[in-house]
């Protein structure tokens, strides 16, 4: 696999953590569900054409849970603090590769 897609695939997966942690967090999904419904997401996303896919990539994680959950809510100030607590948690080999140096 090249550097390209494996940073493309570890991307994508961060991506989705996240995603599935505003809905748990924000709109306090059951992790089971969570994850049920961002997975049946992604398949409706599989039926899109391939550029519309790769725009959602540019949205926040937080707007695209809001849209899985079928409930907008504004990332507001009071949100905010926590969004990016969420957003910017160290992925787990990001942990391992600071320990090992």
């Amino acid at each position: 696999m090249s550097v390209t897609r494996a940073t493309t695939a570890s991307s994508t997966a961060e991506f989705w953590r996240v995603v599935v942690a505003c809905l748990r967090e924000f709109h306090k999904m059951e992790a089971r569900d969570a994850q049920r419904q961002t997975r049946e997401y992604r398949k409706k996303m599989a039926q899109w054409p391939r550029t519309t896919a790769r725009l959602l990539y540019h949205l926040e994680p937080f707007d695209v849970a809001s849209d899985i959950a079928g409930r907008s809510l504004k990332l507001t100030k009071s949100r905010l603090p926590r969004y990016l607590e969420i957003r910017d948690q160290p992925r787990d080999d990001d942990r391992a590769k600071r320990r090992i140096r």
